[in-house]
């Protein structure tokens, strides 16, 4: 339309006049229009028109300065095309590499971040968006320490300065909640002044398996160690009976050849006596070896039904020796395998009966308290008390305070193993010998809900 409005005017003027001119209009044009080729395809166009409309014009100025300039406005059209080609393919080419930036910023699997001098947010893409939780319209223009925690985030050149340091940095999303990052920052001189661009990749999973990685590396070091004393303490305390078995075979020999049976049967009664140690030392760790590895399915039970079934199994030898047996009140409920957690009540109460000495009102508590907020299961008595330098100890595999005692040594071990595959611990409180025990432990609790369900049961 431009162009045919070109051309009716430039019939119209008479010849003489630059009415050529006018279709550099047409040619610039090209300045608004998103094709490389438009300037000089409209050129050529323009060139034909000029001509065409040449011989139909009215007679008004001499011939020389009719060419002259018909001419001159044929150079300026073509200069003007040429200038605008170069223009358009200069702007169109920056219009392509800015479309290809921003396809790569905002397709990166790194967080991009950009600040300038004074710390404040000019470039956030989708990946930081993602990692921080947070819109780029609600960062732009703002100060870099929303996206630190404290005490980075307390001063700008504190944290401007931890920002450019690069590295691992820890960050906080819009919750709150800390994450850690790897920086790796560059310094961008633009035309008049400086930027600092940011990758920013989260790392937090990555920390969380290290950390898991080096928790499991220390713990199969602990079970290597473990398994160490483990093999040693076994291979001693199975060789004892085999000692005195093999001992009294050779005088169980000369016995029979002297025809001294009384001593014959001491001495078939110290064999039986050793094989029975041996049975029950394998037994014991038959036991300890199945603790984790076969269990009965987790539930909800009361801590108060624990106690009471490992106090009835108990009741003979506590009986016997005359134990007044208190239990707390609303104890809480426990989750775990309801038979390994009475077996540990029942070891840590046989544990206090066997070691009351001449106490003469002999007393076992069992109670919970809170720790921290965190309930703590107690069984305490008023035995003969445990020396401080013992109090790891006891828990060790074939551990006695009393050489040659009831017993294998095993119980504590076991307590200890099955408190473990429950994730609490376990550990005793005793002021030294003749002041009492006190075995404290942690179980999981079962939630509130479940705790009023089992209360409310009859």
């Amino acid at each position: 339309m431009v162009a045919a409005a070109t051309f009716a005017l430039d019939l119209l003027l008479p010849r003489g006049y630059a009415g050529a001119a006018p279709y550099v209009i047409v040619i610039a044009l090209g300045l608004w229009v998103p094709w490389r080729q438009y300037p000089l395809v409209a050129a050529g166009a323009t060139t034909a028109l000029a001509l065409v409309a040449l011989p139909f014009k009215e007679q008004g100025a001499p011939a020389a300065v009719i060419v002259a300039n018909r001419a001159f406005a044929l150079v300026a059209m073509w200069a003007v095309a040429f200038a605008v080609a170069k223009y358009l393919s200069v702007a169109l080419a920056i219009r392509d590499d800015r479309a290809r930036m921003r396809a790569i910023l905002e397709t990166s699997a790194d967080g991009l971040v950009t600040i300038d001098v004074t710390g404040r947010i000019e470039l956030f893409n989708r990946a930081a968006e993602r990692i921080f939780g947070r819109a780029a319209v609600d960062v732009l223009g703002h100060d870099v320490a929303i996206l630190m925690p404290p005490p980075h985030g307390e001063s700008l050149d504190g944290h401007v300065r931890r920002w450019l340091a690069g590295g691992e940095v820890e960050g906080v999303r819009t919750d709150g909640s800390r994450i850690d990052l790897d920086l790796a920052v560059a310094d961008v001189a633009l035309a008049d002044r400086r930027v600092f661009t940011a990758s920013v990749r989260d790392i937090t999973e990555r920390k969380r398996a290290e950390a898991e990685r080096e928790a499991l590396v220390t713990r199969l070091e602990q079970k290597n160690a473990e398994l160490e004393r483990f093999t040693y303490t076994v291979s001693h305390d199975l060789k004892s009976p085999l000692v005195t078995v093999r001992g009294f075979l050779g005088t169980l020999e000369r016995s029979a050849r002297e025809g001294n049976f009384e001593r014959l049967t001491s001495d078939i009664a110290r064999i039986a006596g050793a094989a029975d140690r041996m049975r029950d030392l394998l037994d014991d760790l038959l036991e300890l070896s199945r603790i984790g590895r076969v269990a009965n399915a987790p539930r909800d039970v009361p801590f108060g039904a624990l106690v009471r079934d490992a106090v009835e199994a108990l009741n003979g030898s506590v009986r016997n020796r005359g134990v007044e047996i208190a239990v707390a009140p609303d104890l809480p409920v426990v989750r775990g395998d309801a038979t390994r957690l009475t077996e540990v009540v029942q070891n840590l109460v046989e544990n206090a009966v066997k070691f009351m000495g001449d106490q003469p009102a002999p007393r076992i508590e069992i109670g919970v308290r809170r720790d921290d907020a965190v309930p703590v299961f107690y069984v305490n008595d008023n035995g003969i008390g445990i020396d401080a330098r013992y109090h790891e100890k006891i828990f060790g595999l074939f551990e006695q305070l009393r050489r040659g005692g009831e017993g294998t040594g095993v119980g504590l071990a076991l307590v200890r193993r099955i408190i473990d595959v429950h994730g609490g611990r376990i550990w005793v409180e005793s002021g030294g010998v003749g002041d009492g025990s006190r075995f404290c432990f942690t179980l999981p609790v079962a939630d509130e809900r479940s705790q009023d369900v089992q209360h409310a049961s009859p």
